[in-house]
């Protein structure tokens, strides 16, 4: 959307020459904004002055509601020598005008405001409110200051106080007096020069009016007395609070609170005051012969007002930051000799537009832009987003009600601002949620009903702020009626609108349903409770432990993996759909294991998968229908598009075997480098995956007088060791197990229908074809009580390829985080994604949203509050990413507390109706000619140039009537030639009407869902040291050049801290494959992983003197037995004290571990002690192997810290 600029000057400023004072105009500024495509209407408060509007009033001129941003420049105030007490106010706003600023402001319009030193620029700025907080407006004794008697007064004009950031110019002439060293001034003309001052970004990436092209701008113009703003580091807090002036619109505050917090201004960027004498290079003549002193001058300072509900606001130290006389050159530097004491870049003309300074200048433009958009007051608007575009007759037929099919976002829009609003509850009533929520309705389809069920927001305390909300609506099929139509499918616009207070004209938005009549077997996603797209209805997955049964089907004690596949046959065959409806869709219980056998009994544990599919009633049976089972490496939004190009087969992670009797095969990465998805089947796996055998999963199916649902199976054997193919595709070597090979704990699996009567159409996702079902769901546990690291949950994930154009109306793709419930103050969640830009995903949010709360927390992390529903807007890539979700809860979570997050990603989709394309007729130049003379006058766009050329050259193009177009000039078509070319254009009915038909909006691609409950330590620290095992040893057989490599890296660092969280020693247990760690790393009586009771560190009276038990020595024993045998102790941590007896020597020491406890150990060996007390002095850390698990005399001590004196 155009961004509309009003920018006001008033004094001696003008836009254009001639100005009444040489060089203050401001061309190039207007010009930049211009060339970035925003409409700019220029005004003088003036009557005298130039642009669009003279004589400006804010308050009469113009409405200032119909602007996005106001740039104030002022010039009118006091310009006075130190010691003046004159006062300024000459040409003050007027009440009414005061009225008008203000009320723009609070509508959210942007301001910038600057002016120069002393009082320069008071009268128009230094008295609207939030402006004269942030800038020193005024000089020393001029009483016309609005604000208290100690608030911050500005610069002066001479003298020591004058704030000098002029630099020397390199080909300029410093040494007038021929000793060959600097005489210690500046030209004043060096403001006008190539050589910009060097500024401090203060925000490490700067603050985005600070970036261009993913780097910081650390340069701009320098002046030789500048003013100064004011950050909240130069503001006391009675500054904020004090008396407004008269005129401001009702109700307003000036700087609001919200959520209970104040925004404060902030500084964003320094220069640097000088040292230094100035002299007028035209004349060589002394300006002030006083040394300036040295100072920090702010720069720019900003106001985010969005986040309080109000506008935003900057403001700069000085006008000549964006006059032409600092940009483009002084007209007094004219000859040799002027260009010789300033350099010849100080010449009018020159300045930044001098050769070698195009980037400086580009960067400064780049400032002016930024500026503005950053400012722009936010456009509401409504955005449809499709959970579902394709439903099917039998899916209606089967349950004619989706869940969550459709959302609709209302960006930047206050709750007071809605119909019926203001909105006060993320739980309405349904009442209040009709009131409030966008109209969404199907054109042209009968009995289609589409109903709002939920509301959240980005800021779930619904402060009085701009934020954005998000709608969820069911899809109700109210009868069959909208399948009337003739074809196979049919398209049908939806259309969504809001009408608010806050704007003239209702906020729209279009998208497309599909409908599909084709009858054959479906699966369905929204059937249950609890159910979503991602959670499909008709896929469940359960484990279970050999010796026990699942609806009467007994597997065997020990049993191995042929009589597994037995197993799911014979629950297969005999399941109803009451059992199949009672295995749960969304508990822990529906996780599979990543491991082969259970933590305490040591018992077998096989995952399996079981899909209903379902055929109405009144469909004919179906013969030959296939069930493929699939995992993906992890958690994924990505791959999960069937891609099926015509006249092939379907590709990446849905790939399968020619000919009539397909079978799943492993899929692969469009370079086949990597491994995609992996299937699974009802009968032992074959050595050759492309000879696999699946017959129980290919079935007929009869119709009957009711809807028929057959079931198919398999065994997830993921967390089994057989080996089953390359580290690669293209590797070669030997099989690798399966487990080897996912990238996650828990993985997407996904259940296709293979079926030829309805073959599944390219470009389908589970969430939109009733032939794929999904469940994509993750657990992570987290303790409580416990520390930081013990209350993360994390998983890794892979996020789909965005390799599109991003425009203003392209949006990014964006990751969706929905809280599916409400989560504690304090939670916060992150997404580390090793393979983007952190600082490049918050410039993207800068740029797209109004608000948003997304921070930088590393390079390539950031994070977000928890709660509510939090919007990330995706970098582009023409590559998948891999990352991690974490998730970090506040203290005071309770064991038995269940959290949810669901991830989505969310994309552009476009429907292009095609147009008859142009029609082309190549003729002679003679029949050209012909044409062009019969024409009764000369057609606008060549008519000059075409009387005098016909009969010669004749190039152009003539508007030949009836949608034809005679071109002549073959160069503008890229061809040579003496003839011509007539065009034949569609007709523009048809195009019309294609362009009705056509339209963008946006889809969920894919989704996967983080489910977090809550325990405790003891109840969660083996599973994670098994986890971290087997990570370990994934990590350490991981290609470096995977693209999950680092992101794996990552994850076990997260998992490293959070056994460390729970208690445990990451570094004491071994790397398996399987999580078979025997008994490394588990909680012994009375204490943390290898503790023993008494080890806290306090002692009762049993133990006063820290003597040790007399099962701490040694006493007569037979050797030491092996470590494994003894059951060793291996305890890290860093020495925390050393043990002396009551003669004074050394018997041990004391180590405290990473949960927190105090060990002791005991060992009179002189070497062991005296590497015991380097290791307390050096703060190494060390790890001690004991005798065995039920003795503390040191076996081994190994030092991990890095000594520097061996």
């Amino acid at each position: 959307m155009t961004i509309n600029v009003l920018v006001v000057l008033d004094g001696s400023y003008r836009f254009e020459e001639p100005a009444a004072v040489k060089d203050f105009t401001y061309l190039t500024l207007v010009n930049t904004l211009t060339a970035a495509g925003m409409q700019v209407t220029r005004a003088h408060r003036d009557a005298n002055g130039d642009g669009d509007i003279p004589d400006f009033n804010f308050a009469t001129s113009v409405n200032l509601l119909d602007f996005d941003v106001i740039w104030l420049i002022g010039h009118h105030g006091r310009n006075a020598f130190p010691g003046s007490t004159a006062p300024s106010g000459d040409h003050p706003l007027t009440n009414a005008e005061m009225g008008a600023i203000t009320v723009f402001m609070d509508a959210g319009g942007g301001v910038f405001a600057t002016g120069d030193h002393d009082s320069i620029g008071a009268d128009m700025c230094g008295h609207i409110p939030r402006v004269r907080t942030m800038r020193a407006w005024f000089g020393d004794g001029d009483g016309n200051s609005p604000m208290p008697a100690d608030f911050p007064r500005n610069h002066t004009v001479v003298g020591i106080d004058r704030a000098d950031t002029v630099q020397k110019n390199p080909l300029g002439n410093y040494d007038l007096n021929n000793d060959g060293s600097d005489d210690g001034h500046v030209y004043f003309e060096n403001q006008s020069d190539s050589i910009p001052q060097p500024i401090m970004p203060l925000d490490s990436p700067a603050h985005p009016i600070l970036r261009r092209g993913g780097q910081d701008i650390i340069v701009y113009p320098d002046h030789m007395h500048e003013g100064q703003t004011l950050g909240d580091g130069d503001l006391s807090e009675s500054y904020y609070t004090h008396s407004l002036p008269a005129g401001v619109a009702p109700g307003f505050i000036e700087f609001p609170l919200a959520e209970g917090e104040r925004e404060t201004p902030r500084v964003i960027a320094t220069g640097q005051g000088l040292e230094q004498t100035q002299k007028y290079g035209a004349t060589n003549t002394d300006v002030d012969t006083a040394v300036s002193g040295p100072k920090t001058v702010n720069t720019l300072c900003v106001y985010d007002g969005r986040k309080v509900g109000v506008g935003r606001v900057v403001t700069g130290s000085t006008f000549h930051h964006y006059i032409d006389i600092n940009l483009t050159g002084d007209g007094d530097i004219v000859t040799p000799e002027q260009m010789d004491r300033t350099g010849p870049d100080a010449a009018k003309g020159e300045g930044f537009g001098y050769p070698g300074a195009e980037d400086t200048f580009a960067d400064i433009k780049a400032v002016f832009v930024n500026i503005t958009q950053w400012l722009a007051r936010p456009r509401p608007r409504v955005r449809l987003i499709l959970e579902r575009s394709t439903f099917s007759q039998d899916e209606v037929s089967g349950a004619g009600i989706f869940e969550g099919a459709i959302l609709v976002t209302v960006d930047a829009l206050k709750p007071d601002q809605f119909p019926a609003g203001p909105i006060d509850s993320l739980m309405p009533s349904q009442s209040e949620l009709e009131d409030w929520a966008p109209t969404v309705t199907v054109s042209g389809a009968s009995g289609i009903e589409i109903e709002p069920t939920g509301i959240d927001s980005d800021a779930p305390g619904l402060p009085d702020q701009i934020q954005r909300f998000t709608f969820t609506y069911r899809v109700r099929f109210v009868d069959e009626s909208a399948f009337g139509f003739p074809d196979d499918f049919m398209n049908f616009p939806v259309l969504a609108s809001l009408s608010s207070p806050a704007v003239a004209d209702p906020l729209t938005d279009s998208a497309w349903l599909q409908l599909v009549k084709a009858a054959n077997p479906f699966m369905l996603d929204l059937a249950a409770d609890g159910a979503k797209t991602w959670l499909s209805s008709d896929v469940r997955v359960f484990t279970v432990v050999a010796g026990t049964s699942k609806f009467g089907v007994s597997l065997p004690d020990n049993a191995s993996k042929a009589q597994a596949y037995t197993f799911i046959r014979e629950v297969m065959d005999s399941i109803s759909v009451a059992q199949f409806e009672s295995l749960s869709i969304a508990q822990s219980e529906s996780a599979l294991s990543p491991f082969a056998l259970t933590t305490e009994s040591g018992k077998k544990i096989y995952n399996f998968a079981i899909a209903r599919v379902r055929l109405s009633e009144d469909s004919a049976s179906a013969s030959q229908v296939r069930v493929f089972f699939r995992i993906f490496t992890s958690q994924t939004t990505a791959a999960l598009t069937y891609q099926h190009p015509q006249g092939g087969e379907p590709q990446e992670g849905y790939k399968r075997t020619t000919g009539s009797d397909p079978i799943a095969i492993p899929g692969v990465t469009a370079s086949g480098n990597e491994w995609l998805s992996f299937p699974f089947f009802s009968q032992q796996r074959t050595a050759d995956p492309e000879n696999q055998t699946d017959a129980d999963n290919v079935r007929n199916i009869s119709s009957g007088d009711s809807e028929v649902s057959t079931f198919f199976g398999a065994l997830i054997d993921n967390n089994l060791s057989d080996p089953y193919v390359p580290q690669t595709p293209l590797s070669g070597g030997p099989n690798q197990p399966l487990q080897d090979l996912l990238m996650g704990e828990h993985q997407c699996l996904v259940a296709q229908i293979e079926f030829a009567g309805t073959p599944i159409p390219n470009g389908s996702r589970p969430s939109t074809s009733d032939k794929l079902s999904q469940r994509n769901l993750a657990m992570s546990a987290v303790a409580n009580p416990g520390l930081e690291a013990s209350r993360q949950a994390f998983h890794t994930f892979e996020i789909e390829a965005a390799p599109g154009p991003i425009t203003d109306t392209l949006w990014p793709d964006e990751l969706l985080l929905e809280w599916l419930g409400s989560v504690p103050e304090g939670t916060w969640t992150s997404l580390h994604i090793p393979d983007w830009q952190a600082q490049e995903v918050v410039a993207l949010a800068d740029r797209f949203y109004p608000r948003h709360d997304i921070r930088v927390e590393g390079a390539h992390t950031i994070t977000v509050p928890g709660g509510g529903t939090r919007y990330i807007p995706v970098p582009r890539s023409p590559y998948r990413r891999t990352g991690v979700v974490i998730v970090e809860f506040p203290l005071g979570i309770k064991k038995g507390q269940r959290f949810d997050l669901a991830v989505r990603q969310v994309t552009n989709r476009q429907r292009r109706v095609p147009v008859p394309p142009a029609r082309t007729e190549f003729i002679d130049r003679k029949t050209a000619e012909k044409l062009v003379a019969s024409l009764e006058k000369p057609r606008a766009k060549a008519s000059a140039r075409t009387r005098s050329r016909k009969k010669s050259t004749m190039q152009g193009s003539y508007d030949l009537g009836d949608n034809r177009t005679l071109i002549t000039e073959l160069s503008a078509l890229d061809m040579a030639g003496d003839g011509a070319v007539i065009i034949t254009h569609p007709d523009p009915k048809a195009v019309e009407q294609a362009r009705r038909q056509s339209g963008l909006w946006r889809e969920t691609i894919g989704s996967f869902q983080l489910g977090v409950p809550v325990s405790v330590k003891e109840e969660m620290l083996v599973h994670h040291l098994r986890l971290l095992s087997v990570f370990r040893w994934r990590l350490a057989r991981l290609r470096r050049s995977s693209r999950w490599s680092a992101t794996l890296r990552y994850y076990v660092e997260l998992m490293i801290k959070k056994v460390q969280g729970l208690g445990g020693d990451p570094f004491a247990i071994p790397v398996t494959p399987d999580g078979q760690i025997g008994d490394a790393g588990k909680p012994h009586p009375g204490g943390n992983a290898g503790h023993q009771p008494g080890d806290g560190g306090a002692h009762g009276a049993e133990d006063p003197f820290l003597e040790p038990g007399e099962d701490d020595w040694l006493g007569e024993t037979g050797g030491v037995a092996d470590p494994d045998k003894s059951r060793a102790l291996r305890i890290s941590g860093k020495v925390s004290g050393l043990l002396y007896d009551h003669f004074g020597d050394a018997e041990g020491f004391t180590l405290e571990t990473y949960g927190g406890a105090h060990v002791r150990f005991f060992s009179r060996e002189a070497a062991v002690m005296r590497i015991a007390h380097k290791a307390w002095r050096k703060r190494f850390v060390v790890t001690v192997m004991t005798l065995s698990g039920t003795r503390r005399q040191v076996r081994r001590l190994l030092v991990r810290g890095y000594p520097d004196d061996h």
